[in-house]
């Protein structure tokens, strides 16, 4: 919903307004629908002459201004200088004037147009919102002119009833060579809309949340701030994209980094101090290669020892206390926490192929924990 008001008064430290609503939807569609057109919207309502009413001399009571046009009619109802309630009828001057015979039909026909008035006024009194009833019936529109008109109204309302004149009222001097032909019942609604334009603050505008002057740039223009949101758009998405790959890079790089390092230290457990465990290992091999007696032995254990590691099961709970490796065989010494655990890394060794002749001793003793004590010697199937 669009909410406007317009101040109608201001007394006593409160500000007495004129409120309206529209559904946002409606109005955003009536304003589509006037794009690219040219429409003069005229303000016909009741509601602008009543207004200058209340900025003339006007009764401070409670009074009615009825608009009559030729095909229907609006009921402004006025209590102490604000507007309490706008009712619309589908009648006019036009339906009441087919009521003006004399018989009693079309008598009761135009009082029945007369009673949506009067109980529009019982309404508003049982809600509190018309404390007395009206002193005044003002006219104005068409309807105005009819003198049988008046005199009905006076008769059924038993109220006084004037035809305004805002030209009058107002105070506004024609100036013109010659004498101007002035009907003020039926100028009053343009009048008032003339004054209203020199007043901001009278009239309800549902587009004020809008620019006043909302026109569709062209050419180039008309696309710069699309195309400037839809490239920081694009390279939001680069930068999004560019932040993630590097954080996958790091957590992976990192990982890598700790597989190694937990390698080496695994490989060479003497080693203090780990700088760069990619050229220390490579360095350990190369000086295992040049041990005097052992230029075949030492390129052979480390790979045979890894292969032999690799089969061993996870979470076996073996300790290896000893290795002895030459060129035909590889002999393990260790504990296990059972026989069940031996039997699995011996069954995994015959499996890898990689080993030939695996064979598997028992020892007799056992350590303060109650582990066992296995041999395992193999030869190399090369």
């Amino acid at each position: 919903m669009i909410v406007d008001s317009l101040p109608i008064s201001s007394a006593g430290g409160s500000t007495e307004v004129l409120a309206a609503a529209a559904k946002r939807r409606d109005v955003h569609e009536l304003s589509q629908a006037a794009v690219g057109r040219r429409i003069a919207a005229i303000d016909t309502d009741a509601v602008p002459v009543a207004l200058n009413l209340l900025e003339s001399d006007a009764p401070c009571g409670t009074w009615i201004l009825l608009d009559i046009g030729a095909r229907s009619a609006a009921a402004v109802f006025v209590q102490e200088k604000t507007i309490v309630h706008v009712r619309s009828f589908a009648w006019g001057a036009d339906h009441l004037s087919e009521a003006d015979g004399a018989s009693p039909g079309t008598k009761r026909n135009r009082l029945q147009h007369f009673q949506g008035i009067a109980d529009t006024l019982h309404l508003l009194g049982a809600k509190g919102l018309l404390g007395t009833l009206p002193s005044h019936l003002y006219l104005t529109g068409g309807g105005a002119l009819s003198d049988a008109l008046r005199k009905d109204l006076e008769a059924f309302f038993k109220l006084p009833v004037l035809v305004v004149d805002l030209l009058q009222r107002r105070g506004i001097a024609i100036l013109a060579k010659h004498p101007v032909a002035w009907n003020g019942p039926l100028m009053n609604q343009a009048l008032a809309l003339a004054l209203r334009g020199m007043t901001v603050s009278r009239g309800l505008n549902f587009r004020k949340e809008e620019p006043s002057s909302k026109r569709e740039p062209q050419g180039l223009r008309g696309h710069l701030p699309w195309t400037a949101i839809m490239l920081a758009l694009f390279f939001l998405c680069i930068g999004a994209d560019l932040a993630v790959h590097y954080y996958a890079d790091s957590r992976k790089l990192g990982i890598l980094k700790a597989e190694i390092a937990r390698t080496f230290k695994g490989s060479c457990p003497e080693v203090t101090r780990m700088v760069d465990p990619v050229r220390q290992l490579e360095q350990k091999i190369k000086e295992a290669k040049n041990l005097p007696g052992e230029m075949e032995k030492g390129p052979l254990f480390l790979e045979q020892w890894k292969k032999a590691m690799d089969t061993q099961p996870e979470d076996s709970g073996i300790l290896v206390t000893g290795i002895t490796c030459n060129a035909i065989a590889l002999e393990i010494n260790g504990e296990a926490p059972d026989y069940e655990a031996i039997n699995s890394w011996k069954s995994a060794l015959e499996k890898a192929g990689s080993f030939a002749d695996v064979q598997m001793h028992f020892g007799g003793g056992k350590d303060m924990e109650g582990r066992k004590t296995f041999r395992l010697r193999m030869t190399h199937a090369l």
